[in-house]
């Protein structure tokens, strides 16, 4: 239904292009409604929506299909009662500097790098301002790429790597959208080609 001078009419939809961001936009959830509703849709289904959206459930998903990533401790919000054996564990498991992020979210929004046990409780607590449910990995040192998967039912193609070059000390929330934000973007990435064949490849 559209709303038009004359009130409310029905419109037919051929086909919708969900280029929503975040929440409800790309973690199946309206994904679901079209299922429900019968209306055809572009991009992925709502399965790979939820598991893409939810970082936690892409680490077990990459881990079970034997795709390198960085480690990563999971913390939900009812683990706070013994936060202590939660930094423990990050501290043996992953060290400092160590990245803190909401589980489902985008954008850069609450993620915070910690470089020691302070910082690592203030990351803590503004990431749960976003979730349930945070995540936190390892630092590790390198380039940050990315790389499209198109097509479907087996006729797939990987796209040329890209690579992302922040202007802040990670790819934040400002150094993504700010106007003045001095971030570039390498098409294809300044890597040597072996390592973007195996970028396409993963």
């Amino acid at each position: 239904m559209v709303e038009t001078e004359n009130g409310w009419e029905s419109l037919y939809i051929d086909v919708v292009f969900p280029v929503l961001h975040g929440k409800n936009g790309e973690d199946g959830t309206i994904q679901g409604l079209f299922e429900i509703a019968g209306i055809k849709y572009v991009g992925v289904g709502v399965i790979a929506s939820s598991v893409g959206m939810d970082k936690t459930f892409t680490k077990i998903i990459f881990e079970n299909a034997g795709i390198p990533q960085a480690k990563w401790v999971t913390i939900s919000k009812h683990e706070l009662s013994s936060i202590d054996n939660k930094i423990k564990e990050i501290e043996e498991k992953l060290g400092y500097p160590a990245f803190v992020k909401p589980a489902n979210a985008g954008s850069s929004i609450g993620i915070g790098k910690a470089k020691n046990k302070k910082e690592l409780l203030a990351c803590i607590d503004e990431a749960f301002k976003f979730d349930r449910k945070i995540l936190v990995e390892e630092f590790l040192t390198g380039h940050e790429v990315e790389c499209a998967v198109l097509g479907n039912r087996g006729n797939i193609k990987a796209s040329c790597v890209g690579e992302i070059v922040a202007s802040q000390e990670f790819y934040t929330y400002d150094a993504k959208y700010s106007a003045d934000s001095t971030s570039e973007l390498y098409i294809p990435a300044k890597l040597e080609d072996k390592y973007s064949e195996m970028v396409r490849s993963y």
